[in-house]
């Protein structure tokens, strides 16, 4: 019996180490799709913008995904071991195969009755070994106080196999949980990763205006703010007949997630298409 309990403790811990080098091997796929993101791509986004609120959604959900990870994979580390009284009060989940098979309860009907039987006959054997101390050439206290052990011990054997076999289930169910608790957890990770990756690498402005094809079915005029960085980046576009130090005259053709679409409509500046950056200037 000991033979079988040692097996199915050390196929526990199996288990145990199994689930733990499946979430590993979860955390190192996530370290290396986020090595390979830019993070710092999500300082350059607007705080009030869509992809900014999906990049920070998309990373809370992947931290949450790896957080839950974490913990799955310590609800079946610390599965406690199985004991008579536990199996017969609180009935750990996925105990139930052990608690009803008659051949590990030693032909009992219930756990309760093993555990009180099991009970009384330690201390029948404590009695009768007692006395057979008191009398050791006393032939009846002798025979009585080996009897008594070899009842207890019989018990013991069944109550360690029991345990054992219930442990094992217990780890077992644990395990089988966590999977597809992994499973769903991987797919949620993935997701929020992706989504981060994607909403803080936004396309460049001249690719975010033909892929996000926005275009208004009435443009509507506005004026043109630019910044000083603005003015840098588009005064050779704008002509040198351009006052870029004030406001000037667009048509707001759509909005994309880099910035509004607009197309200058200023006399004496060039007539040009841009997507409009926080960092280049504002409409108004």
């Amino acid at each position: 019996m000991s033979d079988d309990t040692g097996g199915l403790h050390a196929a526990a811990d199996r288990i145990r180490d199994t689930a733990k080098w499946i979430t590993l091997s979860l955390a190192g796929i996530g370290a290396v799709a986020l090595a390979g993101s830019q993070f710092s791509s999500v300082g350059a986004l607007d705080d009030d913008s869509d992809r900014f609120t999906l990049a920070v959604l998309g990373a809370a959900a992947a931290g949450l995904a790896a957080v839950v990870a974490l913990a799955v994979t310590a609800y079946v580390a610390v599965a406690p071991a199985a004991t008579l009284d536990r199996l017969a009060k609180s009935k750990p989940w996925g105990s139930g195969p052990a608690r009803k098979d008659t051949s590990l309860l030693g032909g009992l009907g219930t756990v309760a009755q093993l555990k009180t039987d099991y009970l009384a006959a330690l201390q029948d054997q404590q009695t009768a070994l007692t006395n057979h101390y008191s009398s050791p050439a006393d032939p009846n206290l002798r025979t009585s106080a080996e009897a008594a052990s070899a009842r207890a011990n019989a018990l013991n054997a069944v109550a360690a196999g029991l345990t054992a076999a219930a442990s094992y289930s217990v780890v077992a169910f644990r395990y089988k949980v966590a999977v597809i608790c992994l499973i769903i957890l991987a797919l949620v990770g993935g997701s929020g990763l992706g989504l981060f990756v994607w909403a803080a690498n936004p396309p460049d402005d001249a690719v975010a205006s033909n892929a996000n094809a926005n275009v208004l079915t009435t443009p509507k005029a506005a004026q043109l703010h630019l910044t000083q960085e603005g003015v840098t980046a588009l005064a050779g576009n704008l002509g040198s007949g351009c006052a870029t130090d004030h406001a000037i005259g667009v048509l707001e053709l759509a909005d994309t997630p880099a910035g509004p679409d607009v197309l200058v409509q200023q006399v004496s500046c060039a007539s040009i298409r841009l997507v409009l950056t926080s960092n280049w200037g504002t409409i108004s």
